[in-house]
C-alpha cells in the first residue's frame, strides 16, 4: 500500500464515560492503525488531526504549537494526545508521516450531520436561541480533501499542515448569512461568558440524570468563547498550494446543501 489516510476518530465532545467512549478509542485506534501500517510496509501516512491541538493564545496560530489546557474536554484532549502518540510511533516505527489539521468542516454531500453541520442546520431552522459567541475557523470538505491529497504528494516528512481558512467567523456572522436567506430567523441574544458558564454547568448536571448529551458544555465555553484566533496557513499555501475558498463562501454552499437535502 502506498498511502494511508488516517481519518478515523470519535468526533464527540461528550459521552457518559468520556475516557472509555472518546479518549481511549482515539488513542488505541491511532496505535492500532500505525502499527498495522508499519507491519504492511505503508509508504506514506497522512494523519488527520485537528486545529484544536494548537495553542490559540500565541497569535497568529501556527502548526508549531501544542495545546496544553483541555478544560476537561475529552475530544480536544484525545485529538491532541492521539497526534502526539502518532508522532512518537512514527519515529519509533520509522514511518513516513505528515499530519493535517483541519478546522470546522462544512460542505455538501455529508452522509450524516456532524456537530458543525448540525449547528448550521439548527441555525437555519431558527433553533439557536443563544449566540454563544464562538469564532469558528471553517474549511470546506472539498478543499480539505484537496489539501490531504497534496499533503500525500508534496508534504515534507515529519511536518504538520494547517488546512483551514485564516479568518474565523463568529456565530453571529453565520446567523446573519442565514438571515439574508430568511429574515424570519431571529438573531439570538448574545449573553456574557459567565452566563454561559452557569447554563452549561446546569446542562451537564442534568445530563448526569438523563444520560442525554447537554446542548452546551462548560469546556466548550472555556475553549471557544470569544477566542477569535487567526490562523497562519502560509506553510500549507506555499508547500501544498492549498487555496481554500473564503469562509463565507464555504458557509453559503453548506447552507445550500442543507436547504436542499436536510429540510426541517
Amino acid at each position: 500500500m502506498h498511502t494511508l489516510y488516517q481519518v478515523a476518530a470519535v468526533f464527540k465532545h461528550w459521552a457518559p464515560n468520556p475516557q472509555a467512549d472518546i479518549i481511549e478509542p482515539n488513542l488505541q485506534g491511532t496505535k492500532n492503525i500505525l502499527e498495522a501500517a508499519a507491519s504492511q510496509g505503508v509508504e506514506r501516512i497522512v494523519y488527520v488531526s485537528s486545529e484544536v491541538t494548537l495553542d490559540d493564545e500565541i497569535l497568529p496560530v501556527t502548526e508549531s504549537t501544542w495545546r496544553t489546557e483541555f478544560y476537561n474536554n475529552p475530544y480536544v484532549q484525545s485529538k491532541t494526545q492521539s497526534e502526539q502518540l502518532a508522532w512518537e510511533l512514527a519515529k519509533e516505527l520509522d514511518l513516513n508521516m505528515v499530519s493535517v489539521l483541519p478546522g470546522a468542516i462544512t460542505g455538501p454531500n455529508c452522509q450524516y450531520l456532524t456537530p458543525t453541520m448540525d449547528y448550521l442546520h439548527q441555525a437555519l431552522n431558527g433553533e439557536v436561541f443563544v449566540d454563544v459567541n464562538f469564532p469558528l475557523t471553517f474549511v470546506d470538505a472539498r478543499d480539505l480533501a484537496q489539501g490531504m491529497l497534496a499533503a500525500a504528494k508534496k508534504g515534507r516528512r515529519g511536518e504538520r499542515y494547517l488546512l483551514v481558512t485564516e479568518e474565523p467567523m463568529r456565530t453571529e456572522q453565520v446567523i446573519n448569512l442565514i438571515r439574508e436567506r430568511n429574515p424570519d430567523v431571529k438573531m439570538p441574544p448574545r449573553v456574557p461568558k459567565f452566563v454561559l458558564q452557569g447554563l452549561s454547568s446546569l446542562m451537564e448536571l442534568a445530563s448526569k440524570i438523563t444520560g442525554k448529551q447537554p446542548m452546551l458544555l462548560r469546556s466548550q465555553v472555556e475553549l471557544f468563547y470569544d477566542v477569535a484566533a487567526r490562523k497562519d496557513i502560509s506553510k500549507a499555501r506555499t508547500e501544498l498550494e492549498f487555496n481554500p475558498r473564503d469562509p463565507e463562501a464555504a458557509i453559503r454552499e453548506a447552507l445550500d446543501y442543507l436547504e436542499e437535502k436536510h429540510k426541517a
